[in-house]
């Protein structure tokens, strides 16, 4: 346990270790091209939100016009994310990442649903 907090990917190192047999030995590959699935279907479902989000808050009856500009700011703030890997592992770190997830995850939709319920409660006064 103590080891795997000092390790970079610790789950990588993990599937790296495993044998099956004499066999069926270094599947590691395997996973990567999982996980990069995963993260590509993962950063195309938020790409395409962000530009769907984007393109209500501008008023457009389309959203393919703000694609490209939407990329671009992505790939831009993806790279200026984090300067190294120890300023990448302080963001993900509990006490940092969890402020971020509550305010996106809880914080920021309850808002939103609050100003719908209000905004409907006021259209059937109306």
């Amino acid at each position: 346990m103590e080891q795997a907090k000092s390790l970079d990917f610790p789950f990588f190192k993990l599937v790296r270790m495993i044998s099956i047999g004499d066999f069926l030995e270094r599947i590691d590959a395997l996973f990567v091209g999982f996980w990069a699935l995963g993260m590509f279907i993962d950063i195309t479902t938020h790409y395409y939100l962000a530009v769907l989000t984007g393109a209500q808050l501008l008023n457009l009856k389309d959203y393919r016009p703000i694609v490209v500009a939407m990329g671009t700011v992505m790939v831009s703030m993806s790279i200026f994310q984090a300067d190294s890997m120890i300023a990448l592992n302080e963001f993900l770190s509990y006490r940092v990442l969890t402020l971020y997830n509550l305010l996106f995850t809880f914080a920021i939709p309850l808002l939103l649903l609050i100003v719908a319920v209000i905004r409907k409660k006021r259209a059937d006064f109306q």
